[in-house]
């Protein structure tokens, strides 16, 4: 069987206050780390549907006006995983934040987006990343 990426999905969600929800990562690849809500795009499905449904399902919030930030590819040699990664901003929100997926997330905190903590997942510090430096395209390669 030949290896191909995978395409994941992740949310930079901003609230009133400048400040990024982040999730500290527990029993998948990434465990320990902080990441955005996001993940896997299901066949059939949109980006944007994916971005929306992950989101919800990992935090009970719901999304609107998401808008296109960033793509990047994340090769994880250490992991032996590849993703094509899609992020997405959002300003618009809402529900009652809750650690929905015990088993993946360890808790959710807001981050100001000048005191983000060193220790994030590789895809959600290039969507951040070329958030702040207005980078659509993330290649480490390059």
């Amino acid at each position: 069987m030949t290896k191909r990426p995978y395409i994941g999905v992740g949310v930079i969600i901003l609230d009133n206050n400048n400040s990024v929800l982040l999730g500290l990562r527990n029993g998948s690849h990434g465990a320990g780390v902080w990441g955005l809500p996001g993940g896997h795009v299901d066949f059939g499905e949109t980006l944007q549907d994916a971005a929306i449904r992950e989101v919800q399902e990992e935090t009970n919030l719901n999304i609107n006006n998401l808008k296109l930030i960033s793509v990047s590819d994340d090769i994880m040699p250490e992991e032996n995983k590849h993703y094509v990664s899609i992020g997405f901003i959002c300003k618009e929100f809402s529900g009652k934040l809750k650690k929905m997926e015990k088993d993946k997330c360890l808790q959710w905190r807001w981050f100001p987006i000048g005191a983000l903590p060193d220790n994030i997942f590789t895809p959600s510090k290039h969507v951040i990343n070329n958030y702040i430096s207005k980078t659509v395209y993330k290649n480490d390669n390059l």
